[in-house]
């Protein structure tokens, strides 16, 4: 059982700064949004379980999704990198980190402009691998040695909806590059219908992923937006 972990809900500059590394933000720019309540978002639901490896865990994960041959290897992993690796499916939650920058950048580019149109446009993805080569956290090289062993099947599929998110991604940069170019200077009202509606699909794709690394091969718990849709339904 994995220990719930919720993010407060933070200013828009705490929240940005935070997905971007402390990278010092030009003044003037994201900072002027803090008070604007109704157009900032709270990442709380990509990311709400965190890794707690204890031992009467360890010996609970039958459904982890690793060949049995790996398993006692890979549980040994997982207790070194405790605090990267969620143990319900030897992924790492913070992999996620670098789409929750691009959706908090595209949800509020229409008050971000025009600051934050090259940030965006400057944005990369990275792979697994990638990510946490480079990345500064302890236990990067664990993380990316479990993901090795991780079962074919299940990898999968977790790739398959890493390349949904990409796919939406890439459209919603390569939309506003174009606006951008044949636009003196893009204003709210060019993007605003555009970035509302390419970011509800790229988090309903990013809340997919997260449900992946949150519960593995576990059923995960009903999303409260499927649970209203039922109701209404009914």
């Amino acid at each position: 059982m994995c220990t719930l972990w919720v993010k407060p809900v933070l200013s828009a500059a705490h929240q940005f700064a935070s997905v971007r590394g402390k990278r010092r933000m030009p003044r003037g720019s994201y900072l002027q949004t803090a008070t604007t309540g109704a157009r900032i978002i709270n990442l709380c639901a990509l990311s709400v379980v965190r890794p707690n490896v204890g031992s009467e865990q360890m010996t609970a994960h039958s459904k982890l999704p690793v060949a049995s041959c790996h398993l006692m290897e890979t549980l040994d992993l997982l207790k070194q990198a405790s605090n990267l690796v969620n143990p319900s499916s030897g992924i790492a939650n913070d992999f996620l980190n670098q789409y929750n920058e691009v959706l908090l950048l595209v949800e509020n580019l229409p008050v971000l402009l025009p600051e934050m149109v090259d940030e965006l446009l400057a944005w990369k993805r990275k792979s697994y691998e990638e990510y946490f080569t480079t990345s500064p956290l302890p236990g990067g090289d664990i993380a990316i040695k479990i993901y090795g062993m991780l079962d074919a099947g299940f990898k999968n599929r977790f790739e398959t909806q890493i390349a949904k998110i990409n796919k939406v991604a890439d459209k919603a940069i390569e939309v506003i590059g174009e606006r951008n170019r044949l636009s003196q200077e893009l204003t709210a009202e060019e993007v605003e219908t555009f970035c509302k509606q390419i970011s509800k699909t790229m988090r309903e794709e990013m809340e997919s992923a997260a449900r992946l690394v949150n519960y593995g091969l576990a059923l995960a718990p009903e999303t409260s937006q499927a649970l209203a849709d039922r109701l209404m339904q009914a």
